[in-house]
């Protein structure tokens, strides 16, 4: 609770600013496009709010570890498909199946090496909320699929036409 430890993230130069948030209007353009043709004609909502914690990440900290297609992709789709089971053993307690569900994804991303901070909020939506009745719940694993590729070309697009940054950093 001192602090002092390390210090605040510095404001990028303008060049990368405008880098991260054109990956990030274009990657949230593409998945809401895909969302508004695909909801309605299939039933297959992509727009799912982690995505907007995943943008952060993968256009804005492009570097990090947490921000890598292992992790994204990994991160997201674990978490989806933890919380979907965990919603069919307990989804009528809704307060004690988003606590475990999101716990669980975040043991299970640690476990595999696919930790993405947005994964937590993933499993929280699917263990508590239920978006989606579709195959007891899993068809908001296609979802979460679908989108995370999705925002993940734009990402290994629009990262890598910034001269000085190299997306990714790894893939496995």
């Amino acid at each position: 609770m001192k602090g002092g430890l390390d210090t605040p993230v510095p404001v990028p130069p303008m060049l990368d600013l405008f880098w991260s948030w054109l990956g990030a209007f274009l990657g949230i353009l593409l998945v809401g496009g895909l969302n508004q043709w695909l909801a309605s004609n299939y039933n297959l909502p992509l727009l799912i709010a982690s995505f907007g914690a995943s943008a952060v990440l993968i256009f804005g900290a492009v570097d990090s570890k947490l921000a890598q297609p292992r992790n994204f992709i990994g991160g997201q789709v674990l978490s989806a498909v933890v919380g979907c089971i965990v919603h069919l053993v307990l989804g009528r307690i809704v307060w004690l199946s988003g606590a475990v569900g999101m716990s669980l994804a975040l043991l299970a991303m640690m476990l595999t090496k696919t930790t993405h901070p947005p994964g937590g909020a993933t499993a929280l939506i699917a263990s508590a909320i239920n978006p989606t009745e579709k195959w007891q719940g899993f068809f908001f694993v296609l979802s979460v699929t679908v989108g995370s590729i999705g925002m993940l070309i734009v990402a290994l697009l629009v990262n890598n036409l910034h001269h000085q940054n190299r997306y990714p950093t790894f893939w496995f």
